[in-house]
């Protein structure tokens, strides 16, 4: 199973909060969006930095899409 395999496996698990709990993901450009496996809530992030180009420093390394990234049971032991 790759990344992609379990963020939708979770999403699917979980199905929609009432909480505010949910699975922490970030869009980027016009139609891109990432999820991940991360459980959050709105209050456990205190980001106190406004997240457009001139302050977040982040830079896109590549994407990989086609990229069949397996998770061996030592890296899934590590994510849970």
């Amino acid at each position: 199973m790759n990344q992609r395999d379990t963020a939708s496996a979770l999403a699917e698990y979980y199905g929609t909060s009432t909480t505010g709990h949910g699975r922490y993901s970030a869009t980027f450009g016009t139609n891109t969006a990432a999820s991940t496996t991360v459980l959050t809530h709105p209050d456990w992030l205190d980001l106190d930095c406004p997240l457009f180009p001139k302050h977040d420093k982040l830079k896109l390394a590549g994407v990989t899409p086609a990229d069949n990234i397996t998770m061996d049971e030592a890296s899934t032991d590590r994510a849970a």
